[in-house]
């Protein structure tokens, strides 16, 4: 179900955003990259509702409780709220302004038998928040049966879009899309055809046309002998009242079902035209190394942007993703993100770096933040994310640093640091620090209370601080 939901639901928008002229083929997904309110809401949802439950299969499942997002422009912050099955409550956007937070938006979420039923999105205003649009959702048996979006006008809700989503079994069968005016109007309709392993096969879009449906879109999907969808085919209808081709998409799969590589293509002049090429590469463990993007130029493939993918030896993770791009035959350094990770595999610092006089610059630009174990993700404009998660160890491999006397009161200042660290003690006399790197390893030691740490690469570290009256340890996050 979850399957065609997602492509169902993106051809209806393709179709009611004036027929999109790009869809993306994103791993198993294809996804499309439209301006209307519509696409953000319900792919949300879809991802939401779907895929947090089929990829969470860790013993702990963690969740940031705030983000502080840094730009070239402002300093914002995310706090997240959750209610006790772990789903999100409420998400809270603040920008920093004259050394003060204040309130910018939040979404609020609300659930019924474990099922989101709303989604209100608010704006700060004249010091309060205002209503600024919803989402609400039924369900029969726990399927997605309807999604209604609303906009607040004139102080109050006022109907956009209905979906109205029905079954046969727990495949989706047919979706209808209707548009407000003084009542609801038919507007997009898409139905459904399965094979015996329950994958989606063809769909077909219409739209209302006063007194009747007309044919506009359909989609015939193939897959291989292990489910993976190897082929999608786009035809419209035409004026001349017969279907025409207009797009194809072509995957490749390894032995291991990962996908290889797809090609898109076009039909110009009865004939398949190739498009752009996305080739992947995989080392032994699997893990994607490798994302290279072609054109078709002139009947010969041309390179065009190349992604690599590094782990962080220790934990295993994602730590870099290296953009280049092709220059004078050869791939040219062009931007990259970088994560550092906590012990249990949630990164705490992202930065996003720009390729400038062959040196890599830290630059705004839309910055991915890795946890549970890059099962999960997120991503922010700015140059550089930091994140806290509620009860997350940050620090691996220093189990001899954890016994301190907790009625030592010590300040260490700024924290985040980018150059350095300030230490002051309220009742006590310090005598010397120590720090640790993430894998326990002496770094610096001195007895001054102001630490350079501009030569230390960015993570988290362990002060341990040697006073009259014992032993305290702090983190630290360089930046």
């Amino acid at each position: 179900m979850k399957k065609f939901l997602s492509i169902s639901i993106i051809l209806i928008i393709s179709v009611s955003s004036l027929f999109a002229q790009e869809i993306l083929l994103n791993k198993n997904c294809i996804k499309t990259g439209l301006p209307l309110e519509i696409i953000t809401n319900i792919l949300e949802l879809d991802n939401f509702i779907f895929e947090k439950s089929e990829i969470n299969t860790k013993d702990e499942w963690w969740e940031p409780d705030t983000i502080w997002i840094y730009s070239s422009i402002d300093t914002k912050r995310e706090l997240y709220e959750y209610n006790d099955q772990g789903s999100i409550t409420k998400d809270l956007v603040q920008v920093i302004v004259s050394e003060e937070w204040i309130n910018e938006s939040q979404i609020k979420y609300l659930y019924e038998n474990n099922n989101l039923i709303e989604q209100i999105s608010q704006e700060w205003s004249e010091n309060t928040f205002v209503n600024s649009s919803s989402t609400s959702l039924t369900y029969n048996n726990n399927l997605l049966t309807s999604v209604t979006l609303k906009t607040w006008e004139n102080n109050a809700w006022l109907n956009n879009y209905l979906i109205e989503i029905t079954y046969n079994g727990e495949n989706m069968s047919s979706g209808l899309v209707k548009t407000w005016d003084n009542g609801w109007t038919d507007y997009i309709k898409i139905t459904a055809s399965y094979d015996n392993n329950n994958n989606v096969i063809g769909a077909n879009v219409q739209a209302w046309a006063i007194l009747f449906w007309l044919d506009v879109y359909k989609a015939t999907l193939a897959y291989d002998n292990n489910n993976n969808l190897t082929e999608v085919t786009l035809q419209e209808f035409s004026l001349t009242a017969s279907w025409t081709y207009t797009e194809k998409y072509i995957m490749d799969y390894t032995n291991t079902n990962k996908l290889q590589s797809t090609i898109t293509q076009s039909w110009e002049n009865n004939a398949w035209l190739n498009g752009t090429a996305t080739y992947l590469e995989y080392d032994s463990d699997d893990r994607l190394i490798a994302e290279t993007y072609d054109e078709w130029n002139e009947g010969n493939w041309i390179h065009f942007n190349y992604t690599e993918y590094l782990y962080d030896d220790l934990s295993d993770n994602i730590s870099e993703v290296i953009y280049k791009s092709w220059e004078n035959n050869e791939w040219v350094n062009s931007s990259r993100n970088t994560n550092v990770f906590s012990q249990n595999n949630n990164s705490l610092l992202a930065e996003f770096w720009c390729w400038e006089n062959e040196d890599w610059i830290v630059c705004d630009g839309d910055i991915t933040l890795y946890y549970n174990a890059d099962q999960s993700s997120l991503t922010k404009i700015g140059n550089k994310i930091v994140a806290s998660y509620p009860g997350d160890e940050p620090v691996v491999g220093i189990e001899d640093l954890t016994n301190q006397d907790k009625n030592i009161e010590i300040c260490i200042y700024p924290n985040p640091a980018i150059d350095k660290i300030n230490i002051s003690a309220n009742n006590c006399e310090i005598k010397s620090v120590v720090v640790f790197n993430q894998i326990g390893q002496k770094v610096k030691q001195t007895n001054a209370l102001e630490i350079g740490i501009s030569d230390l690469p960015s993570g988290i570290y362990i002060l341990q601080i040697n006073t009259d009256k014992g032993i305290v340890n702090e983190k630290v996050l360089k930046q």
